[in-house]
């Protein structure tokens, strides 16, 4: 069963704590994984995957005991001395996690950072080493104890946090937990040769495209608890990965990848570039969105909210827009969220917002916790610009907000881009607060120089999104929390009491669900009150599937998902 997939472009890595970016994601977590996985049919629910069990967690939720499997194997490789993967083990999983941290260029120690006993101390003496006498002493080091990772015996390894933390079990399946074999990144070459556990191994890479072989050496798995609906029904209690060979093809436009879907040359596409924009925005089904030509050839559309929400931040240290400039500061920031028409802006990027922070499935997501302040409603907003002591008025046709000075109001934004795509965005916001009388002057500039602008406090409003790692609404709350202020992830450099005190009882891991609910409406009250966003909404992935291949459920927290696929007769 040999399947073929189209790819955007070459993966930038297949070290999997390198991998920063979805598309190396993706293809590292084909020949790596984690201790737990998310289950293939219940998108968002975590299950073991390199553990017997999920992991057991102390009463004080500090102490975690992760139980391996005894069947797991590293792919066979010349990497061990007689060519043959050896079997996994705890001390396997330890020395990977010591990696990631220890690793000067490493993408994901961020994600555990400040949260395992003297992992942080371990990761600054690996990156000095490393720096100063080289690879080979910085192999010697990775060996040394970590006082928050103990290695209990061949199955079993525990984990030692500073404080329980809601999200480090998400952590434990994302493909920077993975298991890497030591042999495998000492003699061999993690950034393209991988050696891991995973269900394919890496065969060659082609002129515009890789190739992946089952594993031989797999752990026999057997697909079950599929749904009668599922499509994959027809293979339950058949043994993962269920093709033989995965062959993908790098496309370099959406033209050349449609038309080698619709000719036949591969299973899979992304379908983005042909939506009709208008009738999504109208709220129209797969059905009618799927292009005449897909349609006759039997394909079948399937639809994902990409874990991506895109917002505006504005910069709480800005003299006029910020917290020094008090009630007229607030009554610019609720303005210019009332003005933007999220439906316009969500036809150009295929976006949708339902005034809430969060997707449905996602712990902290209740259905009727809205935004308030995050409403399309203009003639609020120049009601508030008035009663904050704005002259707002109509001159020809259009609307001005002056100052104190007799100056309309113009604002910065900062563009993380100068292409055109960013010049198409800026002109739809600038379309978006004039409604409210302000004008916008854009700032282009490349993605180093956004973020050192960010860093150094110097914009005013930031064009910026944010790509969800695991589905728990911490993980963009901590993008507000007062203590991350910049050079943190806390761009905006807000603060707020109460909305501090509620990301603490969320951030401990042991909130009831009543709990977690009261933590999210102070959030949200607080959001509301001091509005540090303008928050544009959830971005649509669509894919087209040809009518002989069967898939589990769209999750895009799930890496692996290749190792489900098949093609039916």
């Amino acid at each position: 069963m040999v399947l073929r997939l189209g790819l955007a472009a070459l993966p930038r890595t297949l070290d999997p704590h390198k991998a920063g970016d979805t598309l190396s994601f993706g293809q590292a977590s084909l020949a790596y994984e984690s201790p737990l996985e998310y289950d293939p049919f219940s998108p968002g629910t975590l299950r073991p995957c390199l553990l017997t069990s999920l992991p057991e967690v102390s009463p004080d939720g500090l102490t975690w005991t992760l139980k391996l499997r005894d069947d797991l194997l590293f792919h066979d490789s010349d990497v061990f001395f007689d060519g043959k993967g050896r079997k996994a083990i705890a001390r396997d999983l330890a020395w990977s996690l010591k990696r990631l941290a220890a690793l000067p260029d490493s993408e994901g120690f961020w994600v555990i950072e400040g949260k395992v006993a003297g992992l942080d101390v371990f990761a600054q003496k690996g990156w000095a080493m490393m720096a100063d006498e080289g690879e080979e002493e910085w192999f010697q080091f990775l060996d040394s104890p970590v006082a928050g990772i103990t290695v209990v015996n061949a199955t079993t390894l525990r984990i030692t946090l500073v404080e329980p933390s809601a999200d480090f079990i998400y952590f434990l399946a994302s493909t920077y937990a993975a298991m890497m074999a030591p042999e495998a990144a000492k003699k061999g070459k993690p950034d393209t040769r991988p050696v891991g556990t995973g269900p394919f191994v890496f065969n060659q890479t082609q002129a515009a495209g890789l190739v992946w072989r089952r594993n031989p050496g797999y752990r026999k798995l057997i697909l079950s608890g599929v749904p009668e609906s599922s499509p994959l029904k027809p293979f339950e209690g058949k043994r993962l990965p269920l093709a033989d060979e995965l062959r993908y093809q790098v496309y370099e436009t959406d033209g050349e990848s449609q038309h080698a879907f619709l000719s036949g040359q591969i299973h899979m596409d992304g379908l983005g570039g042909v939506i009709d924009r208008e009738r999504w925005a109208a709220g129209a089904s797969d059905a009618e969105l799927l292009p005449e030509d897909y349609a006759k050839a039997g394909a079948r559309l399937v639809r994902s909210l990409e874990p991506t929400i895109g917002y505006m931040s504005f910069n709480f240290n800005d003299p006029v827009l910020g917290t020094k400039a008090g009630a007229t500061g607030l009554a610019l920031r609720q303005a210019l969220a009332l003005c933007m028409d999220r439906a316009a802006t969500g036809r150009r990027t295929l976006s949708s917002w339902n005034n809430a922070l969060t997707t449905p499935g996602m712990t902290g997501h209740f259905d009727d916790m809205k935004l308030a302040s995050q409403s399309y409603d203009p003639v609020k907003g120049r009601e508030l610009l008035q009663k904050a002591g704005f002259e707002v008025a109509s001159v020809e046709g259009k609307w001005v907000t002056r100052g104190k000075d007799g100056k309309q109001v113009t604002v910065s934004v900062s563009f993380r881009r100068k292409d055109d795509a960013a010049k198409e965005d800026a002109q739809v916001y600038a379309k978006c607060f004039q409604e409210v009388g302000i004008l916008l002057d854009p700032k282009f500039m490349l993605f180093s120089q956004f973020l050192q602008q960010q860093i150094e406090g110097k914009g005013q409003i930031y064009d910026c999104g944010w790509v969800f790692d695991y589905p728990h609404a911490i993980n963009l709350m901590s993008l507000l929390y007062g203590p991350n202020k910049s050079s943190g992830v806390n761009t905006a450099n807000f603060s707020d009491e109460s909305f501090d005190k509620a990301y603490r009882a969320m951030s401990s891991g042991n909130a009831s669900v009543t709990e977690l609910r009261g933590a999210m409406a102070a959030m949200y009250k607080a959001i509301d009150a001091n509005v540090p966003w303008i928050v544009l909404g959830w971005r649509t992935l669509f894919r087209v599937e040809a009518k002989d291949l069967a898939t589990p459920s769209w999750d895009p927290y799930r890496t692996c998902s290749a190792k489900f696929y098949a093609l039916r007769k």
